[in-house]
């Protein structure tokens, strides 16, 4: 932030000042807040993706691969490896729901619920932290006001006019 706020901006007239984009600010929250926790979780043995992979699963109990790979934004092939590392871990176990064998339902384990145990304070600190000094109030603002935004962009087919 420090850079942010440090920076002129040009006197060039713009359609989008930078310094007025919402997901410039959102990317540093979200980089900086992993960066935190990336670092605090790393002696547990986990990565980012797969603390999310355990919040996802700990929160929704078991979801089919393809469902945590649209709720974690990581792609398939991505998630599979993951998964192999983590159901070696014996932190999640993976099974096949019916008779279509690609259709794989994942669920965490007792040990993997011992990560969420471990890690969830650190993701809790961090919350705390970057929603210091701002009222409950404007806090659920935000929330309802990003999922709007996050209907909008899943809506929208494309980022310019096409008329």
């Amino acid at each position: 932030m420090q850079v942010i706020s440090s920076l002129k901006q040009s006197s060039r007239k713009k359609s989008l000042p930078l310094l007025e984009y919402p997901f410039l600010y959102m990317w540093h929250i979200v980089l900086q807040s992993q960066a935190k926790i990336e670092e605090a979780i790393k002696p547990l043995g986990l990565t980012p993706v797969q603390w999310r992979i355990i919040y996802t699963l700990y929160d929704f109990d078991s979801v089919s691969i393809r469902e945590l790979s649209d709720v974690i934004l990581i792609e398939a092939s991505v998630l599979s490896r993951m998964l192999q590392k983590l159901e070696e871990r014996k932190i999640i176990i993976k099974q096949k729901k019916n008779k279509d064998q690609r259709y794989v339902i994942v669920q965490l384990t007792s040990k993997g619920r011992k990560f969420y145990d471990e890690v969830i304070p650190i993701v809790i600190r961090q919350l705390n932290i970057a929603q210091a000094n701002i009222p409950e109030a404007d806090l659920q603002h935000l929330l309802h006001t990003l999922k709007i935004m996050m209907g909008n962009v899943y809506r929208s087919p494309f980022a310019f006019d096409s008329t």
